[in-house]
């Protein structure tokens, strides 16, 4: 019964209904702009192009200017500051990671007074995230 269950719910094309509306979502919210981003970066935008007048295509000079710091920006180094971003987001990784496990460490623990209710709080925005109004 299990198997003609799994065989009729890949044929009926049922979950794509469920999935086919997030995943048109996602690409207008979050793909689309990212591309964009990413293909104005190739060109020179000023305020100036803000009135209309078409930006000129520079290809990959703006990322020379910043890789090189010819760019207006006062004290501004670009592998310092690639460093510090790495190590704020290792940082930043680890320590919500290591405060994550020991919060489960801690609930999942037997002598915890109250432990199912601390669980169902912590569930709680997760669960009712969709149904109360912002």
């Amino acid at each position: 019964m299990w198997e003609s269950f799994k065989s009729g719910v890949k044929t009926s094309g049922v979950p794509w209904l469920f999935i086919v509306p997030s995943l048109i979502l996602m690409v207008f919210i979050t793909f689309l702009p990212q591309f964009y981003q990413v293909a104005i970066s190739f060109f020179d935008y000023r305020a100036i192009h803000l009135s209309g007048t078409p930006a000129t295509f520079v290809g990959l000079q703006n990322y020379v200017n910043v890789i090189t710091g010819n760019i207006n920006v006062p004290n501004y180094t670009f592998l310092p500051l690639l460093g510090f971003n790495i190590m704020w987001t290792l940082v930043n990784v680890f320590f919500h990671a290591a405060i994550g496990i020991a919060v489960a460490v801690a609930l999942n623990g037997q002598i915890v007074l109250g432990r199912r209710i601390y669980r169902a709080v912590f569930v709680l925005p997760w669960a009712l995230q969709g149904t109360l109004p912002h």
